[in-house]
């Protein structure tokens, strides 16, 4: 059986996605902004320099970010 693709409107052309990550960032930019446009960044002070040199390279304007956290404490 084929399998189908179901193809996404592109909203904005210009955004980036972002997965949060607590040792590594995931950012993802629309195919043809760079030969990768999959990259890892690191989570101190230069990699997010980096990070933000490249979605500038990239002509991002929009980021959307996602973050998973453990983060409920329970009372009991």
């Amino acid at each position: 059986m084929a399998k189908v693709k179901n193809k996404l409107e592109v909203m904005n052309p210009n955004a980036a996605g972002i997965d949060i990550g607590s040792a590594v960032h995931y950012v993802c930019v629309p195919e043809g902004r760079d030969e990768q446009h999959i990259q890892k960044f690191g989570c101190f002070t230069m990699d997010l320099h980096n990070l933000t040199k490249w979605l500038k390279k990239c002509e991002i304007k929009t980021v959307a970010m996602e973050s998973t956290v453990d983060s409920f404490v329970s009372d009991t």
